[in-house]
């Protein structure tokens, strides 16, 4: 059994605002609303696989209705990194 706890959502929450430069984000909020462009995701998606080890493809991203779903994919993507 591994041990490795998942990812918190505050955590990831925090680091998706970091790369968009903002204060915080909201998980309900969409890419949209948050008026961000495709540099600003590319390197956000850049900054989550330096920070937790894991990649998420560009279309997963832009398929995402908000952030709570981008925070899923991150948290699924970790789990199966670690074979949870």
């Amino acid at each position: 059994m591994n041990d490795i706890a998942p990812i918190p959502a505050d955590d990831i929450l925090r680091e998706v605002a970091k790369s968009f430069e903002l204060p915080t984000v909201n998980p309900a909020d969409s890419f949209t609303d948050l008026q961000q462009n495709s540099l600003a995701v590319l390197r956000m998606m850049v900054a989550l696989e330096k920070r937790y080890g894991v990649g998420i493809d560009l279309v997963d991203v832009f398929s995402a209705a908000s952030v709570a779903d981008l925070v899923q994919l991150v948290q699924a993507a970790a789990n199966a990194r670690e074979g949870r």
